[in-house]
């Protein structure tokens, strides 16, 4: 709107004066410029602060005073990765106070339970005062067998719950020791065994066996299973004379 008024203006002057007018159009915009601006008017809110307050100390110069705070020295910034930023320590601090209200209903629990356990040991106690036939039978304390029953089954479905959810682990821990068994436990045929003396420091020790392997085994196998040769017969034959010989001689 105000551009559309000031060259409405500049044509107006310019028809009227001619170059006169151009010269008096420029003149006014300078003056305009001279002017200073009003300050806006100040904002008073409906209930005002007891900390902030502030006013304009000169054009486009907003001064705030912060009762005080401003003239503190600037605090240094947090490098520490390691350390809580403003979100992470209202976390914590809700985290603490929630913890601290558990408990605080945890020891008003822990202390009712107290009470009703030495009610119930005084009850006892006076129960085994009594007379034998006069006395209650330890059944007798039971209320409701009810109870005691889905106590028991709500423990077996917090045990079962238990064992579902580490039941993954279970297998993957299961299948890590197969495999060091496998390893280094299938493979031997028998263990180091070491027997220490008791009267001395003496000790004696076997060694650690490695199975055959299967090309070892067939190898053994092939080797009985085969029939001698000449030259194994030979000795033998040989070596069977010459014994039969020695002996005829010595008789």
């Amino acid at each position: 709107m105000k551009e559309k008024e000031r060259e409405e203006r500049r044509k107006q002057l310019a028809a009227a004066m001619g170059e006169d007018g151009e010269k008096e159009f420029h003149e006014e915009e300078e003056e305009e410029e001279e002017e200073e601006e009003p300050l806006p008017e100040i904002f008073v809110p409906s209930t005002p602060c007891h900390i902030l307050c502030g006013f304009y100390s000169g054009p486009e110069k907003f001064w705030v005073s912060l009762f005080g705070i401003e003239t503190e020295p600037i605090p240094q910034d947090i490098d520490d990765p390691k350390a809580y930023s403003i979100e992470d320590a209202r976390k914590k601090r809700e985290h603490d106070k929630l913890m601290k209200e558990v408990e605080e209903i945890k020891a008003g629990k822990r202390e009712q339970l107290r009470a009703l356990r030495n009610e119930f040991q005084k009850l006892l106690q006076m129960n085994e005062e009594l007379p034998k036939h006069m006395q209650f039978k330890r059944t007798d304390f039971d209320l409701d067998s009810k109870i005691r029953a889905e106590i028991n089954k709500k423990t077996v479905r917090k045990i079962q719950q238990v064992e579902k959810e580490l039941a993954w682990d279970k297998e993957k821990h299961e299948l890590g020791l197969m495999k060091l068994q496998n390893r280094f436990r299938d493979s031997l045929q028998s263990d180091a065994i070491v027997v220490h003396a008791i009267q001395s420091d003496h000790k004696i020790a076997s060694y650690r066996l490695m199975k055959p392997s299967k090309y070892s085994r067939a190898k053994q196998t092939s080797q009985s299973e085969r029939r001698p040769s000449k030259m194994e017969r030979f000795d033998k034959e040989g070596v069977g004379k010459q014994e039969s010989q020695k002996d005829k001689d010595f008789y």
